[in-house]
């Protein structure tokens, strides 16, 4: 995202796996959503912002148990967007890898109907 544009005023985030979610008991990448919001609104006090959700409908490994070949096989048909968004997207995700989750639910969103979606990560590894 370059300098100076806007935030973009929906938001998403990057559904855990199942069996992440159900070992760590929490959403991840939901609480860091959260708390990027928090903050921004701290100094930003009439942000309004709107939040997308993703599911996932196939169910899969979590995706750091993968070889990066197995990884390019999740696509947007394992996750699903109830909403129609209506403008741009901002997906948050915690780690990047190989870039195959990312790219699947940013499909996912833009099949949906969202004109474009920029992704911010805590990290990406090499």
């Amino acid at each position: 995202m370059q300098q100076n544009q806007p935030i973009p005023k929906l938001w998403s985030h990057v559904p855990t796996a199942t069996s992440s979610l159900i070992e760590r008991g929490f959403c991840q990448t939901e609480f860091m959503s959260q708390l990027l919001l928090k903050h921004l609104r701290h100094y930003h006090p009439d942000l309004k912002i709107e939040l997308i959700t993703i599911e996932r409908i196939k169910a899969n490994q979590a995706q750091h148990t993968l070889a990066k070949r197995e990884r390019h096989k999740l696509t947007y048909k394992h996750f699903y967007v109830p909403q129609t968004p209506y403008e741009p997207v901002l997906l948050i995700d915690d780690v990047i890898t190989t870039g195959s989750t990312v790219k699947a639910c940013a499909e996912a969103l833009t099949l949906s109907g969202a004109p474009n979606v920029t992704v911010w990560a805590l990290a990406r590894t090499p």
